[in-house]
């Protein structure tokens, strides 16, 4: 049982640093063919993955942010 405790928790760990890397590279690709809004990136996105990745709004912003002296 320890064992398996410990495997989730590396698990979730790492979907959770894996999706960060991935909602980088959807934002650049829905950017690549123009200018967009949040809410359109977020539905690109969604739309793209065929429904496999959700994302917050809040996400986005914060990701956006990293990257607004581009």
């Amino acid at each position: 049982m320890k064992n398996d405790k410990k495997l989730n928790e590396l698990l979730l760990s790492w979907e959770n640093t894996y999706k960060k890397g991935q909602l980088t590279l959807w934002i650049f690709m829905a950017l690549q063919e123009s200018k967009k809004y949040v809410d359109e990136i977020k539905n690109f996105i969604e739309k793209k993955s065929d429904g496999t990745i959700s994302c917050e709004e809040q996400s986005l912003y914060r990701a956006l942010r990293k990257y607004e002296h581009i």
